[in-house]
């Protein structure tokens, strides 16, 4: 019977070895920087870097035209720019320079529009 014991203990060992070499060791945390709250507030609240992407359509004279913000030539501000249903005719009703106020360097930022009945 000792043998016997002693073959069961031999097992054991390979099985535990085995099962040791083959399971994959806990990761070991590495420290992470931690993110700088004034930067971050910079960037969303003065440079804009999160700003999200979405298009503001607005229909007139009963679908004939459409509106859209679209970004201007220049790169800076937005148009506010009517589309001729029909057509596809495109014409610049607000440009970004209408909206820079004098001696300023870049135009307001428009978060929205909506146009009365008048179209005004």
């Amino acid at each position: 019977m000792g043998g016997c014991f002693v073959l069961n203990a031999k097992s054991a060992l390979f099985s535990s070895l085995l099962i040791a070499a083959l399971t994959p060791l806990p990761m070991i945390a590495q420290p992470t920087a931690q993110p700088d709250l004034g930067k971050q507030l910079d960037m969303l609240v003065n440079k804009h870097a999160y700003e999200t992407k979405s298009v503001q359509l607005a229909w007139q004279e009963g679908g004939a035209i459409y509106t859209i913000l679209e970004t201007a030539a220049n790169g800076k501000g937005k148009d506010i720019v009517a589309y001729d249903s029909a057509s596809g005719q495109r014409s610049i009703l607000i440009s970004a320079a209408q909206l820079t106020p004098a001696g300023a360097t870049a135009p307001l930022a428009i978060d929205g529009y909506s146009w009365s009945s008048e179209r005004s």
